[in-house]
């Protein structure tokens, strides 16, 4: 990768009649893709402050690996340039938020004595647990002990064994995948504690 200098600002055409095409680039993306429809050895891609020459290959493909994912909202602009260096198109993107993962179900069993379901999530984001049709959810967390993500703590009420529920979380780009199953019965050993 080599940084370059000098960017001015320039306005992208209407999205038909563009030049380059780029992936989509959210907070858990660990690249920088997509095409130009030029020929051209390389473009320039400015990430937030930062300038890399880019190589394309024989069908205008361009790849730039991250070091690190970038925070939403950072600018991605891909500069598009002639042989004779003469500006042809800028196209301009931002990071978006990604959804969140799946949550990990800490409790042992979801039963019909449960009150409160203990959730991991690698991100920070709402959880949600929909129950007998009820939805409950929290976006307080707590780090967890590993650092490497949040536990969420859910209070809900008891319900009757049978009963399905789902867990997700959620954040303002969507939802994560879900989980589902069904409230135990509880066992006799913990109606005696």
């Amino acid at each position: 990768k080599q940084v370059v200098k000098g960017v001015k600002s320039y306005f992208a055409p209407k999205e038909e009649d563009s030049c380059i095409s780029a992936d989509k680039v959210t907070t858990k993306s660990t690249v920088i893709k997509g095409t130009v429809d030029a020929v051209v050895d390389q473009i320039m891609v400015k990430v937030g402050s930062e300038r890399y020459e880019v190589e394309t290959d024989e069908g205008g493909s361009y790849r730039l690996d991250l070091d690190e994912t970038l925070q939403e909202g950072t600018s991605i602009c891909v500069v598009l340039r002639n042989l004779d260096q003469e500006l042809i198109e800028v196209k301009r993107s931002y990071v978006e938020l990604a959804k969140p993962e799946k949550p990990k179900i800490l409790n042992e069993q979801i039963d019909e004595n449960t009150t409160t379901v203990k959730l991991y999530c690698e991100d920070k984001a709402a959880a949600v647990v929909v129950l007998d049709g009820k939805k409950y959810a929290t976006d307080k967390a707590e780090p967890d002990s590993s650092g490497d993500g949040y536990v969420y703590k859910i209070k809900i009420k008891k319900t009757e064994a049978g009963k399905k529920y789902s867990v997700y979380m959620t954040n303002k780009s969507g939802n994560s995948g879900k989980l589902t199953g069904k409230v135990e019965k509880s066992s006799e050993e913990e109606k005696a504690d």
